[in-house]
């Protein structure tokens, strides 16, 4: 979905952000109206977003990317670590606590460096993997 919004310049809309390890809805009622309906089986913005929690999506409280939903397996030209996200069961109402100022990522940082946890194929035993950094397009 962020791709084809890129590609049909909706980037007002919603978008990857610069580093491409989180996304940002900027035009929250035109995403319902014009977009969602077309990607998810969602009418309502509050489900949208009770599914990013369900799926594991952080929303950055602080800095830069105030606002904006990051996962660790959601990464822009990564699309394989989208296997790694697990859609949690729903058990009572259990309220998730927002990160810390401390917690969040810093995307921008030069000393930024992500791991994931990844299950070894075929074996139950899990490797740390750094992420790749985002492509970057080469100015023309």
């Amino acid at each position: 979905m962020l791709d084809d919004m890129d590609e049909k310049g909706r980037h007002s809309v919603v978008r990857w952000l610069p580093h491409g390890r989180a996304f940002m809805v900027h035009n929250p009622k035109e995403f319902v109206d014009d977009i969602m309906h077309h990607y998810f089986n969602q009418t309502k913005y509050a489900s949208f977003q009770r599914q990013l929690n369900l799926y594991g999506f952080s929303r950055l409280c602080h800095g830069r990317d105030k606002g904006a939903y990051y996962h660790e397996c959601f990464v822009r030209g990564e699309r394989e670590l989208c296997r790694g996200m697990v859609r949690q069961k729903i058990k009572g109402t259990k309220v998730r606590r927002s990160l810390s100022p401390e917690e969040e990522p810093n995307f921008y940082s030069p000393h930024y460096n992500s791991t994931r946890k990844q299950p070894l194929h075929g074996s139950s035993k899990i490797v740390q993997k750094p992420i790749p950094p985002p492509v970057r397009p080469q100015a023309a």
